[in-house]
């Protein structure tokens, strides 16, 4: 390589540069959620973020944070916390033949794991309230219900194909007549269904066990935003962000930032 490729290369290796740190600077702003300040995410030229969301893990639970961090951009993705490796769910099944050779036996322990500053500092089981397991062909799903649910007006959601929990804290369902190789199971804090892989053709007893950790401060891991233009999608479905036209963005505006960095949004 002679010396005017050199230069050449050393030219096309600045222009880049210059290039990337500009698109970086278009990224940075407010984003906010078009029906009002819920949800708002600040991109801020330095690579540091805030963000103000309201996520929902369980039935019960519908909490607001405020987080800070560093951001960084890959394509179109900012990548929210890239340094903080993403928490993962434990999933264990212990399959047994029992009961009725007629029925399937399902026994849900689900716990939760509190992280506060990085540390683990609390593991309870905590109530689902609902779960969705799909099995053999046709799609067949059932939702064991931890209570029963009455639909008591027009507008209520309708659940079908309802199981309640028994005497014994088990869920019994009608066993098909063919093996199935896969569970796939869903609930609340799952953003699809989880398949398991049936070891034992025989089993018609299954004890779920879930562990899903939770940071305390709802710290973002690793999370992605996907922008395009002034739209950031930020929405998880079936364990990618959704850019889908049914998902609502949030929206570029300027004004929120200075508003934001004042307090002024505390009492929303």
């Amino acid at each position: 390589m002679n010396s005017k490729q050199r230069f050449v290369l050393l030219l096309l290796l600045v222009v880049s540069y210059c290039q990337a740190q500009k698109t970086d600077a278009e990224l940075a702003g407010a984003y906010v959620y078009k029906h009002g300040p819920s949800t708002i995410l600040i991109l801020n030229k330095d690579h540091t973020f805030a963000l103000r969301n309201r996520e929902k893990t369980f039935i019960y639970e519908y909490e607001k944070y405020d987080t800070k961090g560093s951001w960084k951009r890959n394509g179109k993705t900012v990548i929210l916390n890239p340094h903080l490796k993403p928490r993962n769910r434990s999933i264990e099944v212990v399959e047994k033949v029992a009961y009725s050779k007629d029925s399937l036996y399902f026994k849900i322990n689900y716990s939760e794991q509190l992280y506060e500053n990085e540390q683990l500092i609390t593991e309870k089981p905590v109530s689902y309230g609902l779960m969705t397991v799909q099995y053999g062909k046709g799609k067949r799903y059932y939702r064991l219900m931890e209570r029963p649910y009455e639909r008591r007006c027009f507008h209520a959601i309708n659940i079908k194909h309802q199981i309640p929990l028994d005497t014994d804290q088990l869920f019994r369902a009608l066993r098909p007549e063919k093996p199935f190789q896969t569970l796939k199971i869903r609930t609340f804090a799952f953003d699809r269904f989880i398949p398991i892989t049936i070891k034992n053709p025989e089993a018609n007893y299954f004890e779920i066990n879930i562990i899903q950790p939770k940071d305390k401060e709802g710290t973002p891991r690793s999370r992605e935003v996907i922008i395009k233009g002034r739209r950031a999608y930020i929405e998880v479905y079936n364990g990618k962000v959704s850019t889908s036209i049914f998902t609502t963005p949030l929206i570029k505006r300027r004004k929120y930032q200075e508003i934001y960095a004042s307090g002024a949004l505390d009492n929303d």
